[in-house]
């Protein structure tokens, strides 16, 4: 039997808009450094070259974080604030951004938060945060100084991150398609070798990887293992 619990909300959070870049990933830091970067990006850090290592919580799982900036879909309603913003002494614009998390439950890489890869420019998003405050600072624009507001997505107070639409511009692109010499098209999940022999796109994804490995390991190039680093998620800077 399935029983219903009712929880008291005393702070709500429903935010609609568009984002205005493709979302940021972080899952590396630097031991020395503590600077945050994305494995996809660089395995070693940029300004002092020590390898990464992955972010971690105060427990010790890994984690990554999605981190994206959010324009609210509210039309005209915006340059009115704007201009009742102005009216006040010392009024700041403000600048909605957001963080999603990813958590691994044992040993290894951290996945990629929820929805991440559909973080992208131009999307619709709904961000939901229930009984927790946005995390605030200021920041200097070339509008004038700013407010970010930062809302932290928990999933475990029942926050939320969803791609409602995804961009016009990935709706609407066509895929180029390769030829092999009799002229038949090589489908869409394949991928056309150098050799001209056609095999599955996961598979030539796996070699690549394996090269991009090895090319590493032959450079001396360490790649990112976890590390005990205390982290916390609500010490992050935007």
């Amino acid at each position: 039997m399935e029983t219903t619990k009712k929880v008291k909300v005393n702070f709500a959070v429903k935010m609609v808009g568009f984002l205005a870049h493709d979302n940021n990933l972080f899952d590396t830091t630097c031991p020395n450094c503590k600077g945050m970067y994305s494995s996809f990006d660089t395995s070693a850090c940029p300004k002092c070259g020590a390898a990464l290592v992955y972010l971690t919580t105060k427990n010790g799982h890994a984690m990554s974080i999605s981190e994206g900036t959010i324009f609210p879909a509210i039309g005209d309603q915006e340059d009115k604030d704007a201009t009742d913003i102005g009216k006040r002494k010392n009024g700041l614009l403000p600048r909605y951004r957001f963080k999603t998390f990813g958590f691994a439950t044992d040993a290894g890489a951290p996945p990629l938060p929820d929805n991440h890869m559909r973080m992208k420019k131009g999307a619709l998003v709904e961000i939901v945060m229930i009984d927790h405050q946005f995390i605030t600072s200021w920041f200097q624009s070339k509008k004038g100084p700013m407010v970010e507001m930062m809302a932290m997505v928990l999933a475990y107070k029942g926050d939320s991150a969803n791609v409602l639409r995804d961009p016009k511009v990935v709706a609407e692109a066509t895929v180029a398609q390769a030829v092999l010499p009799d002229g038949t098209l090589v489908p869409v999940d394949t991928t056309l070798k150098a050799d001209g022999t056609v095999v599955a796109e996961k598979d030539a994804q796996i070699e690549a990887l394996k090269a991009q490995i090895a090319t590493m390991q032959g450079a001396g190039t360490a790649v990112p293992t976890e590390a005990e680093v205390s982290f916390d998620p609500f010490a992050i800077g935007g």
